[in-house]
């Protein structure tokens, strides 16, 4: 039976202290995998398996929660974010079943039983995809969030220029921490990551009614100004669907696959039963899409046309919203070398093999080459909606609806059923799982060819003279705006 890359890793470490007389240089600097991140300790009562599940779903993908909603219209957006909830719990059942009959507890291990090396290929490198781009989301998250946060400086202060602070942050935390070699160093962040989003969810839900009635829209094209959001300025506020509709599952599918750590949080549990599983993974699928339901709907029906991608820019300078930035910042920061972590070791295992022990050398080597990478993307672009739609749509298909069934088809459950009703549920996750993928993929490339050049609602920078509940809007990006 073949193992997963972390696996074997962490044997061919172990078989070389063990067979040395003395603990030798070389073998320490071969020896990333210090703790095997899907190992099995079995340690986490319920509630704590719970709170580390939603951990892993609710992330940063729920900021742009509302802009989704846009995206696919109203009602389908309500309808599309519930489903992606339910097949979600659903397919991570599939997977823990599977993992269940063939006694392998990793992702990319089970794949590789299953589906073999081309399976595993597949899953590494839409796994490597879904770390890279929640890297480049965070880059984009810190570089508006931050600056955002020192509004009352000078207008030319540094402190405002996103070309300034991300690799400032970037170069002073993120790129030491990154280098960590222990993921366990990292564990305690999880309830400043929690504590962010809860904030978060809070302050969109009450703050958002007051930010919309005191933003002023600018039409460049016609020169009259707007004060406060309503959905009368709207037409297609409460439209069933939009076209860009794909677009938007996309970004739903960010926020809400977490297969990548099932696996991690299910060994974790002290009585790792299919019956106990089920509890944890409804409760908590069920309070995350709470939270997602709740941020998303209170964004939208505020800003409506106007909401960002990234929810936090529709707001202006108020304590609260400032607060939430900074707590918000500070997960980005301390969430990105966990990504780092995945990034890395699939990268190695996809570049000299699964069993192949990675060096110090190339421990730093692939740190500095993803980190550069998702630091240039960061700069280079603030449309945090493409990457979290692109990213969705591509690799959270893969990982989330495709692959689950597709292992699961292989277990005397679904091929000794009779049910036609369980097997169209497999088959029906599989073609929605491709259909999300192609489509979705489409969808953001074509909007970003399409809008590069157009004019669009986009808040202008905060400043030191404004006040701190006032948005300004302008409806192209181009233009100037001229103080009435």
């Amino acid at each position: 039976m073949s193992t997963d890359a972390e696996q074997g890793l962490s044997e061919t470490s172990q078989a070389k202290m063990t067979t040395a007389s003395s603990v030798d240089v070389k073998d320490i600097f071969q020896d990333e995998f210090i703790e095997e991140p899907d190992g099995i300790d079995g340690k986490s009562t319920r509630f704590q398996a719970i709170f580390n599940f939603i951990n892993s779903i609710v992330g940063a993908g729920i900021i742009g929660l509302p802009f989704a909603i846009k995206e696919c219209g109203f009602f389908m957006g309500i309808i599309l974010l519930i489903f992606v909830a339910v097949i979600t719990q659903y397919s991570v059942g599939l997977l823990i079943h599977v993992g269940h009959h063939y006694k392998v507890f990793n992702y990319t291990g089970l794949v590789g039983e299953v589906m073999g090396k081309n399976g595993r290929f597949i899953v590494g490198v839409s796994m490597l995809l879904f770390a890279v781009g929640a890297m480049c989301a965070y880059m984009i998250i810190i570089g508006d969030t931050v600056t955002r946060a020192f509004y009352q400086a000078d207008d030319h202060s540094v402190l405002k220029s996103r070309y300034f602070i991300i690799p400032l942050f970037s170069a002073l935390i993120i790129l030491p921490v990154s280098c960590l070699r222990k993921m366990s160093s990292l564990s305690w962040s999880s309830l400043i990551s929690i504590t962010a989003d809860f904030v978060l969810v809070v302050t969109v839900l009450f703050a958002s009614s007051d930010a919309a009635k005191n933003s002023i829209y600018w039409d460049n094209n016609t020169g009259e100004k707007v004060i406060g959001i309503k959905s009368t300025n709207d037409p297609d506020a409460f439209a069933f669907g939009r076209s860009e509709l794909f677009g938007g599952l996309g970004a739903m599918s960010f926020a809400f696959v977490c297969h990548h750590s099932t696996f991690t949080v299910h060994n974790s549990m002290k009585e790792r039963t299919e019956e106990n599983w089920a509890f944890v993974s409804k409760t908590s699928l069920a309070t995350a899409l709470f939270a997602c339901l709740t941020l998303a709907l209170a964004g939208y029906l505020s800003f409506f046309q106007f909401v960002q991608a990234d929810v936090l820019n529709n707001f202006g300078g108020t304590a609260a919203i400032t607060l939430a930035r900074i707590l918000l910042a500070v997960t980005m920061i301390l969430t990105y070398p966990m990504e780092m972590f995945v990034a890395r070791k699939v990268l190695h295992a996809l570049i000299y093999g699964p069993t192949i022990p990675i060096t110090i050398h190339r421990h730093y080597v692939l740190t500095g080459l993803l980190f550069v990478f998702t630091l240039s993307v960061g700069m280079a672009t603030d449309d945090l909606g493409f990457v979290l739609e692109f990213t969705g749509a591509i690799s959270a298909s893969i990982i989330g609806y495709i692959v689950p069934p597709l292992l699961y088809m292989n277990t005397p459950r679904f091929l000794n059923s009779e049910s036609k009703y369980e097997k169209m549920k497999v088959y029906g996750l599989i073609i929605f799982g491709v259909i999300s993928m192609i489509a979705g993929s489409i969808t953001a490339i074509v909007d970003v060819a399409t809008n590069a050049d157009e004019c669009g609602y986009k808040p202008l920078e905060l400043n030191s003279q404004q006040n701190v509940h006032t948005v300004i809007y302008q409806n192209c990006s181009s233009s100037s705006i001229q103080s009435n």
